[in-house]
């Protein structure tokens, strides 16, 4: 099946322009970036081979369960 030309072999220009609007905007809120559960997620999933390692190490209190102040 033969394919159609295109009409116009010239390349369309393509203009992009960056706005910043408030530039204190980007990091004076910084610490909101914290409730992004997808960060919080990746912090979390970073530190699993860590944890994997310490398990071996870590203390069993006397009810059975984990170190807790509770």
């Amino acid at each position: 099946m033969p394919r159609s030309r295109p009409t116009s072999t010239r390349d369309p220009e393509i203009d992009t322009q960056v706005v910043c609007v408030d530039k204190k905007r980007q990091w004076r809120h910084w610490r909101n970036i914290w409730h992004s559960a997808a960060i919080r997620s990746s912090i979390y999933m970073m530190g699993a081979p860590f944890r994997a390692i310490a398990k071996p190490f870590k203390r069993k209190s006397a009810d059975g369960g984990t170190d807790s102040p509770t």
